[in-house]
This record gives C-alpha cells, sequence and structure tokens, in this order.
C-alpha cells in the first residue's frame, strides 16, 4: 500500500478487500484500501479498473466511481466497468451514467453484457429505454433489446416499436435466416410475457 507505482497499490488494496473477514483487526486496513482504490479510480489516467477482479467486496463500495468511469472518454479500460458491474447488476443504479455511456459505443458482444446488467435493474434502468433501442438498431440485436425492455416496465411508442421490428428483420438479414424468424409481433409478445412472469416469481 506504501510503493510508489499506483498499479501496486491498487493490487495490495484489491487483495485486502478481498482477504478482509469482518473482523476488527482488517478495519483499519480496509479503510486505506477503500480510501485508496478510490483515489486511483479517480484519477482518469489510471489504468485501473483493468486490474480489479470482478469481486463483490470490491465492487461494492466503488459502483458510482466505476460509473463515472465508464461515461468518462478520456479514462482508460471504459469497458472493463461492465465486467466489474455484472457481479452487481442488481445494485448497479449509480452507475447508470456509465451504462448508458457503453451503451452507445459498446460492441455487441459488451452490449449484450450490458443488456443483462440492465434487465436486473428492472424499472429503476426505465431512463435508458431510448438508449436501448437506439443500441438495438445499431447492432441488430432486438430480440436481447425486448428481453431487457419488458423488465424495465416501460411503455413502447408505435415509433419505438417500428425501430425494433426494423433491427429484428435486420438481424434476420444479417443472420442469413429471414425464411426462419418468427412475426416480430410474436417476439415481443413472448419477450413481455416472459419478463412479466419472471418477475411475478
Amino acid at each position: 500500500m506504501a510503493n510508489a507505482m499506483p498499479a501496486v497499490r491498487g493490487r495490495a488494496a484489491a487483495a485486502i478487500l478481498v482477504c478482509a473477514d469482518g473482523s476488527p483487526p482488517w478495519r483499519e486496513s480496509v479503510r486505506a484500501a477503500i480510501l485508496g482504490l478510490a483515489s486511483l479510480l479517480d484519477d482518469p489516467r489510471s489504468a485501473i479498473m483493468g486490474e480489479l477482479p470482478a469481486a463483490p467486496q470490491i465492487v461494492l463500495p466503488f459502483i458510482a466511481q466505476i460509473g463515472r468511469r465508464m461515461a468518462d472518454p478520456a479514462a482508460p479500460n471504459g469497458e472493463e466497468g461492465t465486467r466489474l458491474l455484472r457481479v452487481v447488476a442488481a445494485e448497479a443504479a449509480p452507475a447508470l451514467p456509465g451504462l448508458r455511456a457503453r451503451l452507445q459505443l459498446a460492441d455487441e458482444s459488451e452490449n449484450l453484457s450490458l443488456f443483462e446488467i440492465i434487465g436486473e435493474l428492472g424499472p429503476k434502468a426505465a431512463a435508458l429505454k431510448s438508449t436501448i433501442i437506439a443500441c438495438a438498431s445499431r447492432n441488430a440485436i432486438a430480440s436481447s433489446a425486448l428481453g431487457t425492455l419488458s423488465h424495465l416496465r416501460v411503455r413502447l411508442s408505435s415509433k419505438d416499436r417500428r425501430a425494433l421490428a426494423r433491427a429484428y428483420r435486420h438481424g434476420c438479414v444479417k443472420g442469413g435466416s429471414m425464411d426462419e424468424c418468427q412475426p416480430f409481433a410474436r417476439v415481443m409478445s413472448e419477450a413481455f410475457s416472459t419478463g412479466h412472469s419472471k418477475r411475478a416469481h
């Protein structure tokens, strides 16, 4: 923790947070570790997010800071925030600005991971509706987007439905399976009925 190199201090702080068992002898070390990692996360030049293990005890104290780094184009390793937040998806609401930012520029694989996190947040992420639809249109991943939107309990306008339908057809063409694709109305109905069923249980 006293090393001059930030990356070494970050690794030491992460090790403390992973190993701490909550007993009194750990308290001062944990406090120092949290302060140390917070300082590194606040530095947009630091590549610390790529160093952090995806463990709840590491991620939970820093959800908002991780979200800010994801939203900062000057900070490196923005995509690493997605990896970290997946382990605390249901608690990730403070990172909404970062989730929105990553949806706007991530590749398809990361977008699908972001959809998983946002789906776990449910209605707390409803403000991301338009960004999710734009992402689905850009990457032709309407089916996955519909599943996420169903968990957000949002209302889809006629414009929203048309955009998603175009993205769905594009995805079918892109996958070379247009003849095998179900009608969009059926896919949307199934996605929303499945989302409602999961919430009921």
